[in-house]
Order: structure tokens, then C-alpha cells, then sequence
């Protein structure tokens, strides 16, 4: 999937390079967020009357925060449909900072919240947290990296 990079340019300055192909980076996401369901999938009733589930206690708590790590991720896909490359950036940007409090690091002076790290840290053998700030964080070098080119490009 390509982009603009939001610049107002004179025609004969538009150059399709210019656009930043987030094509694999989107498939990044895409396969996050599908190990994300699948260990959200564990705690469902299937495997609840199999006595599968992982954890039954922290079910509730586990559900919740694993969910609302895809919930974020919808608003990037607003921001990219929205277009715009300063959008993108901060909803990249906000969401690694997200998840980098889900694992439990201090951004910000944030307090650690217990109970969201743990559930995360009881699902890390069925995803990394970590893959998912990764791919936030090369997006976001794309779109500095094209953008600081096209602007070297009108000066």
C-alpha cells in the first residue's frame, strides 16, 4: 500500500518515488494482530470446557488487554485510510509508546500498571509485544526517511 506524503508540491514536482510503500510493514501488523486474536481465542468456551484455557483466573483481566492492543491498532488503520503522513506518525508513535507501558517499561514517567504487564507476559510464548512496537517503528523511519527526501528534493 502506497501513500502521499503530505507536501503541497507544483505538478512537475510530483514524483511517484516520493510515496512510501507500506505494503509489508501493513502485513507485519496484520500477522500481530492474528497471534493477538489467537491468544485472546484460548480463553473462549472451546477450550474453557476442554480445560485448555491458560490461566482462568486472569482470564477477564488477560481478554481485556489483549483486545484493547488490537482496539489501538484500529486507530492506525483510521489515520492510513485518513492519509496523511503526520497522522501516521503520531499514531505510530503513540501506539509503541502504548505498547512499550504494556510491557511494563516507563514512558513518560508512566505508572506500571500490574495487571496489564502480566497479561502480556503470560501470552509471550504465543506473541512478542516487542514485534509489534518493531513494526510501528520502521513505519515511522519510512515516512521520516521519505519525507526528509522529498523535502530535500523541493530545496
Amino acid at each position: 500500500m502506497r501513500f502521499k506524503l503530505d507536501r503541497t508540491l507544483m505538478q512537475e514536482d510530483l514524483d511517484l518515488s516520493k510515496t512510501v510503500d507500506l505494503t509489508q510493514d501493513l502485513a507485519a501488523l496484520l500477522s500481530f494482530a492474528s497471534k493477538v486474536a489467537f491468544a485472546i481465542r484460548q480463553y473462549s468456551y472451546p477450550y474453557a470446557i476442554k480445560g485448555m484455557t491458560p490461566d482462568p483466573e486472569f482470564a477477564p483481566n488477560d481478554v481485556y488487554w489483549l483486545s484493547t492492543c488490537l482496539i489501538d491498532l484500529g486507530w492506525l488503520a483510521q489515520c492510513i485510510s485518513e492519509g496523511g503522513d503526520q497522522k501516521i506518525l503520531s499514531a505510530c508513535n503513540q501506539l509503541s509508546e502504548s505498547f512499550q507501558r504494556y510491557l511494563g517499561q516507563d514512558v513518560d514517567s508512566y505508572v506500571k500498571a500490574v495487571d496489564q504487564t502480566h497479561a502480556f507476559e503470560r501470552n509471550k510464548h504465543r506473541f512478542n509485544l516487542k514485534d509489534g512496537i518493531d513494526v510501528l517503528n520502521a513505519i515511522v523511519r519510512k515516512i521520516i526517511h521519505a519525507t526528509s527526501t522529498l523535502d530535500a528534493v523541493k530545496t
